[in-house]
């Protein structure tokens, strides 16, 4: 009698630590807030404003608004480059938006990519970019009844494509034309090549 107490016993007590030495599951990890990250800069969501972040060996952290976004809208594929122009480290942040408008006849899918350069040093974006692609989808109809239709499709594009070159100069590139731009290290901006 005795020995069979002490297996059931011995029993209790192996299952009862096995069911207390559960894994935590990893719904209750913190979930990174992070969109991106590169060296010690990340770019966070911050109530609904776009921020990029970066740590410093001390505690404090400084930071430079980008965006401030509507509920309908978020950033998508969300880039850090960093680079040196002019002996000035500087960083390269690049996100994308899809935007899409629908009428009863037309459907503009724009993706509009957005190119912002920030020296942390002074805590400013030194030069800003939008480039934007729309695919459009119209149907025009071929009679005055409007029983027959044929479906156009379009692309429009806007603003400039943003390319950092390897000696940290941009050049600012659209269908007709190409812009060089510099680091001017007094102005704190980017300018004109000469």
């Amino acid at each position: 009698m005795k020995k069979a107490i002490l297996i059931v016993f011995i029993v209790f007590c192996n299952n009862s630590s096995i069911l207390a030495q559960k894994k935590k599951s990893a719904k209750n990890a913190p979930a990174s807030a992070a969109l991106a990250k590169a060296e010690n800069v990340t770019v966070e969501m911050i109530n609904r404003t776009l921020t990029v972040i970066r740590a410093n060996s001390t505690v404090k952290k400084d930071s430079v608004m980008l965006k401030d976004f509507t509920e309908n809208s978020k950033a998508t594929a969300v880039k850090i480059i960093p680079f040196t122009a002019k002996g000035k480290k500087l960083f390269l942040i690049s996100w994308s938006e899809n935007v899409v408008t629908t009428t009863k006849l037309k459907t503009e899918d724009a993706i509009i990519i957005f190119s912002e350069i920030v020296n942390f040093e002074t805590k400013s974006k030194v030069l800003s970019n939008t480039q934007t692609t729309v695919n459009i989808k119209e149907f025009h109809y071929l009679d005055s009844k409007q029983t027959v239709s044929e479906t156009v499709q379009k692309v429009r594009r806007e603003g400039s494509e943003l390319v950092l070159n390897p000696d940290g100069d941009v050049s600012l590139k659209n269908k007709t034309r190409e812009n060089k731009l510099t680091f001017n290290v007094d102005k704190n901006l980017f300018v004109a090549k000469k």
